[in-house]
């Protein structure tokens, strides 16, 4: 009876530890990134559209050379900017930087480019489907 009562304790103590490390572990995994945008090219403005630091849509008209950077939350795990210029024979170019490593180019392209990369933050783990067969 004393033996099957000492298991059980080092069972549920094992589960416990399992579950302390899963959770630290991925709790440090998800953090805030800052997200480098970057937009340069023969264009001398461009409409740059992008998400901004609330998960709002960002789209401005700017000068080129332009960048910004965004603090973004650990839940994102995507991030990514478009550019367009209607100048004729203008090129524009774009870049992606999380926390300064860059994930992301293209270009140099005529009139529409646009750049995604990965923040590093890890991919959501689907629990279940919301959908039934």
């Amino acid at each position: 009876m004393l033996g099957g009562a000492a298991l059980l304790v080092v069972l549920m103590l094992g589960v416990v530890v399992v579950v302390v490390v899963m959770k630290s572990s991925t709790g440090e995994k998800r953090r805030a990134v800052t997200m480098t945008y970057q937009v340069e090219g023969t264009a001398r403005t461009a409409r740059v559209s992008y998400k901004g630091p609330t998960d709002s849509d960002e789209n401005q008209d700017v000068s080129l050379p332009w960048s910004a950077d965004v603090v973004v939350g650990g839940t994102v795990v995507m991030a990514g900017v478009t550019v367009t210029t209607l100048e004729p024979g203008a090129t524009v170019e774009c870049r992606v930087l999380a926390n300064g490593r860059q994930v992301a180019h293209n270009g140099p392209s005529p009139m529409i480019v646009s750049c995604l990369g990965e923040t590093g933050n890890p991919w959501p783990t689907p629990t279940r489907s919301r959908y039934r067969n």
